[in-house]
């Protein structure tokens, strides 16, 4: 390898009309960089490449306006004003995961570690950009459970589901890889700056286009061959039927990946691209153990859920108290939705007079509430805690259940926003915070 031969691949990298298979056909056709160079420079061959429809009479002229030099010298000096790095099909350090599939990039721009393209395991995670809370609870934690277990987690910085994916590995001091659909010399979505900037400093942020490059939404459909490329497994969270999220499945299954998908509700427009998958092949994960056990073989314990994470949760901490087991138990060994349970046993929130014992109000709060805080709220608040858990809850619900008007409730939930009891997940919905 010369650095001549690299220089055609960053040459070719700036060519912004080339169809999606181009490249591939172009390789083939003339299979050394030196050969692929002098093709690409004679006006005759192009000509016949255009009447041939190998490429098109815009890539013709522009191959012919941007010269191999003046290409080389732009791309010089835009790498080194971002600080960005590159490589290319031909060079050692190239991810050898991506060498195996097809329509292989044949240049990678970089800021990080490119080491990190070599660990041993690597799970891609893409979902929605307009996931449900459960999505991004889901999202939170298998890229937690894996990134424990010493997994890499990939995705494509989108905002929602990838970035979630993103920050939850960082946050559990793991590692990661974002794979963008434009030139790295800008951070998109603009609003994941901080993100951004974290993951080219102690993490690794690839593109397959130079530095000036705009993020254009026909470049993501094919930034996702890379996400799936360098994931040994795909896990998808949420997605709707047509989502681009299903794209990146798609390219997985193309190159015999596993992909894994968790389940969503039937009347949820978010899941059912998710379901979807599971009806046609996919494997149904409901925890990072099962990805864990299917990628490294090695079978693990579930850990436990809190109770919060499933159901309504000062609702479990009443039929705990009453019954003297665990909620999260009986969940588990029988398989029955702890609401269920509760409805056969009539402890209803609806019911109760604003009298129960403080360990009913305290016990599911972590630890970082003030206990004495919790126990002297007053009956409404107590009653609105009541009605709160994992799964958020309408304000409208709130208001018919105690009977209150909107300007009382919005008043209450506010304070209890400030005690950070609750809190606001989206637009006029509300959670216990954990």
């Amino acid at each position: 390898m010369s650095t001549a031969d690299r220089d055609v691949y960053i040459w070719l990298s700036y060519i912004t009309t080339f169809r999606n298979q181009d490249i591939a056909k172009l390789t083939r056709l003339f299979p050394t960089p030196e050969e692929l160079k002098n093709s690409l420079t004679d006006k005759d061959i192009l000509e016949h490449l255009v009447h041939s429809g190998i490429i098109k009479p815009e890539t013709k002229q522009e191959l012919l306006e941007l010269t191999f030099g003046k290409c080389l010298e732009n791309a010089e000096h835009d790498m080194a004003h971002y600080n960005i790095h590159c490589t290319t099909i031909i060079d050692p350090d190239y991810p050898a995961r991506l060498l195996n599939i097809q329509d292989a990039p044949p240049c990678l721009y970089y800021k990080g570690s490119l080491r990190l393209s070599e660990t041993e395991h690597i799970i891609g995670i893409v979902g929605s950009r307009r996931p449900t809370h459960y999505g991004l609870a889901v999202a939170d934690e298998f890229a937690k459970g894996l990134t424990d277990k010493g997994m890499l987690i990939v995705s494509g910085m989108a905002y929602g589901i990838d970035s979630r994916a993103h920050q939850s590995a960082i946050d559990n001091k793991g590692k990661t890889i974002a794979v963008l659909g434009g030139g790295l010399d800008i951070c998109y979505p603009r609003t994941s700056i901080g993100l951004y900037t974290r993951l080219c400093d102690e993490h690794l942020v690839l593109s397959e286009y130079p530095p000036l490059a705009k993020h254009l939404p026909q470049h993501f459909p094919r930034r996702n061959r890379i996400i799936s490329g360098l994931s040994d497994g795909l896990l998808v969270v949420e997605a709707a039927l047509r989502s681009g999220t299903l794209i990146t499945a798609d390219f997985a299954l193309e190159q015999g990946k596993s992909i894994y998908a968790v389940p969503g509700r039937t009347t949820d427009m978010m899941s059912r691209g998710v379901n979807n998958l599971i009806k046609q092949g996919a494997t149904l994960v409901d925890s990072p153990s099962d990805i864990i056990m299917d990628i490294t073989g090695i079978p693990l314990r579930k850990a436990p859920r809190n109770v919060s994470y499933i159901t309504n949760t000062a609702l479990a901490n009443n039929l705990c108290a009453k019954n003297c087991v665990s909620a999260d138990i009986i969940h588990r060994k029988n398989g029955v939705s702890v609401n269920n349970i509760h409805a056969k046993i009539s402890v209803s929130a609806n019911n109760k007079t604003g009298t129960e014992t403080a360990s009913e109000y305290t016990n599911h709060f972590p630890e970082k509430h003030n206990k004495n805080e919790i126990t002297e709220l007053s009956v409404t608040e107590k009653n609105i805690l009541k009605m709160l858990g994992f799964e958020p809850v309408y304000i409208d619900d709130i208001i018919r259940a105690n009977n209150m008007n909107i300007t009382e409730t919005i008043h209450i939930l506010r304070i209890l926003e400030e005690k950070g009891l609750v809190e606001a997940v989206e637009q006029s919905y509300y959670i216990l915070r954990r």
